[in-house]
């Protein structure tokens, strides 16, 4: 990031895995004075990161809570009425046996692979 932006640093970084490791490279990514949306799930308790280099880049942080009960029914009514299309989303459908077949092709060089399904009936 810092050689695709001149030593600078991006404006805005959007983490998504919710691993402190990547948040920690998230924070070293930033530009001073820089946004963190932090959009993944952090479930860890306690871990390391780089709080100096929060308070010294005096990045903003930004929670970002994706899933809430209430945005379902209006989602759902979307779908119902056809005019969101789940079918295009999916590229892959496989039974729950193959589970490691399908985490090997998610590291594939396959820039159609979208989501892959896993089918438990």
């Amino acid at each position: 990031m810092r050689a695709a932006t001149g030593g600078r640093g991006a404006d805005v970084i959007i983490e998504t895995t919710g691993v402190l490791p990547s948040v920690a490279a998230s924070i070293a990514m930033a530009r001073s004075g820089g946004r963190l949306l932090l959009f993944g799930i952090i479930t860890a308790a306690e871990g390391a990161l780089p709080f100096y280099d929060l308070y010294f880049k005096e990045l903003a942080l930004i929670s970002a809570r994706v899933a809430k009960s209430e945005d379902y029914p209006a989602s759902l009514a979307l779908l119902q009425r056809g005019i969101v299309k789940l079918e295009p989303l999916v590229s892959d459908v496989m039974p729950l046996d193959e589970l490691n077949r399908a985490i090997g092709m998610l590291g594939s060089d396959s820039a159609q692979r979208m989501k892959i399904i896993l089918d438990h009936s």
